[in-house]
This record gives C-alpha cells, sequence and structure tokens, in this order.
C-alpha cells in the first residue's frame, strides 16, 4: 500500500495527529507525545520529560483566523514528526463566485444608468475631437 508506513494498525498511532477542536496536540499508543512551539518552530516533545506537561502542548483550534498554525501542521513530514489528520482549520469566509455575484448586484444596485442607451440618451455624453 502507498501510505502503510502511516495507515498501517503497526504505525498509524505512532505516525498520525489526529486532530480534534479545542484538544491538546497529542499523539502515540499512549498519547504521551506532543507537539510544542520552539520558538517559531514546531517539536515533538514526550509528556513526562525534561519537565513537559500537557500545558505546553499546543491546543488545536479550527476556527484560527491566522493560516500560520495549519500551514505549520501541513508542512510536518516523517520521520521527524507525524502526520497531522483532521481539519486544519475551518475558516468562515465567502466562497469568490458569491463575492462576484454580490459585487456586480451591488453596482447594478447602485448605477446612476441603466445600461449603454440610458447613458447615451441621459446628455452625458461629449464628441471627442
Amino acid at each position: 500500500k502507498t501510505h502503510a508506513d502511516i495507515t498501517a494498525k503497526e504505525f498509524r498511532e505512532d505516525r498520525q495527529l489526529i486532530l480534534e477542536h479545542r484538544q491538546p496536540m497529542l499523539f502515540g499508543k499512549e498519547k504521551n507525545q506532543g507537539i510544542r512551539l520552539n520558538g517559531l518552530d514546531p517539536e515533538v516533545v514526550k509528556l513526562g520529560e525534561n519537565g513537559v506537561t500537557e500545558k505546553d502542548i499546543l491546543v488545536h483550534d479550527v476556527h484560527t483566523k491566522s493560516p500560520v498554525m495549519p500551514l505549520l501542521l501541513a508542512r510536518m513530514q516523517t520521520p521527524d514528526f507525524p502526520i497531522a489528520m483532521g481539519v486544519f482549520r475551518a475558516a468562515s469566509q465567502s466562497v469568490y463566485d458569491d463575492a462576484f455575484v454580490a459585487q456586480i448586484s451591488d453596482e447594478k444596485r447602485n448605477a446612476k444608468y441603466d445600461g449603454l442607451n440610458a447613458l447615451f440618451q441621459s446628455g452625458s455624453t461629449f464628441v471627442r475631437e
């Protein structure tokens, strides 16, 4: 299988980070490994080693406005990191098509003239010589 090194039962818990909203980013068979930031870089740490507690572990927020954390999660690769799985970010923004249609509707509603014929008949034209 193509992704057996990540999805096979014997590797899954150690090589996948299942993202859950408002939950610490823990993984491993015993959920004793986690992701924390060291400056601006993510790092894998073990709970209980070097004073690391669950409070040091990043908590996932799918509603973050910043794309930084989802980008960091997307860039994590084995063997140094687990592969993040789940919803990285749930941004509530309008899709391009809806915004485009709304803009056209607004322009039509606020237009001074209803089409080119109305403009030409308005007297607000000039001849360039």
